[in-house]
């Protein structure tokens, strides 16, 4: 009786053998094998890249009636996140032509189609710049007038030290000729729209950060 036990299991072995049949992989979003269905899709990584999150605007020439403020204190730099996610700006860095590097030290995120104004003092916006309650608003610190009237670029970098975007007025860097005269910003035609091009921004006469 065992041995014909394993005879009949051996012979069922073999015949299972025989009908196995070689399948492969192939990087298509859909495959079909013998009635069983594999699906393929793409993963985001929730890391910004370039575009993400941009410099949406820049007051660098504060109107010099103290009516906003002063250049040592009340220059500002608007983000827009165009992300359907918050975005930690924890260790990001803002760095200018000269080579001066501003870094946020706070644990603080920059909402899902949100914006955020950086300046060096809180003045900036508890007194001459009311923002919407939900604008994000980051103190960087810092007693002297930054932003260069005459001609400046911005990088801004990820907490990986990744460039994220880039700005620049006055031809500090060839072809970026946008030039705001004192009480001016520059701004991005369209809100986070961003081809890596001058031809993005435009000077605004009306200023208007965190909106």
């Amino acid at each position: 009786m065992k041995n014909r036990l394993l005879k009949v299991l051996l012979l069922i072995f073999l015949i299972g053998i025989t009908r196995i049949q070689e399948t492969n992989s192939y990087y298509l979003d859909t495959i079909i094998l013998s009635d069983n269905t594999i699906s393929t899709g793409c993963w985001e990584d929730d890391e910004p890249g370039l575009g993400d999150v941009v410099i949406n605007e820049v007051y660098y020439d504060v109107r010099n009636d103290d009516s906003k403020g002063t250049e040592n204190k009340n220059e500002w730099i608007e983000l827009y996140n165009s992300l359907d996610y918050s975005v930690s700006l924890k260790n990001w860095t803002i760095t200018d032509g000269q080579g001066n590097i501003k870094t946020v030290h706070l644990e603080v995120s920059i909402p899902a189609k949100g914006f955020a104004v950086l300046s060096h003092d809180h003045s900036t916006w508890s007194l001459y710049w009311p923002l919407p309650a939900e604008t994000v608003t980051i103190q960087l610190g810092g007693s002297l007038a930054w932003l260069n009237n005459s001609g400046d670029a911005l990088t801004l970098k990820d907490s990986n030290g990744n460039e994220i975007d880039l700005v620049s007025w006055k031809n500090f860097i060839d072809g970026w000729s946008l030039n705001a005269t004192e009480g001016e910003s520059i701004v991005r035609k369209e809100k986070g729209k961003d081809t890596n091009s001058p031809d993005d921004w435009e000077v605004s006469s009306e200023p208007n950060p965190g909106a």
